[in-house]
């Protein structure tokens, strides 16, 4: 059985906010194929993003609460 692994991305003041529904963008670029980046990406807010991705089995009812800076938004971003 294999687990998943959540987390929660909390976007700095000063680091740029998330594309959501509340702050589109029609810009699409597929970075996805390019970098491998296998999860799920749930832009909650333009200041919150929920990965879910392959984790330990163990690690299923663990959400890890990170804080994103300007280059971490900008790389989830691309891909969405």
């Amino acid at each position: 059985m294999e687990g998943c692994q959540m987390i929660l991305f909390e976007a700095y003041d000063d680091a740029g906010t998330f594309i959501t529904s509340d702050n589109p963008s029609f810009h699409h670029v597929s970075m996805v194929e390019k970098e491998n980046s296998n999860g799920f990406i749930f832009p909650i807010t333009p200041k919150h993003l929920l990965f879910i991705g392959k984790g330990d089995t163990d690690s299923i009812d663990i959400v890890d609460h990170r804080f994103a800076d300007h280059s971490t938004i900008q790389h989830f971003n691309k891909i969405v």
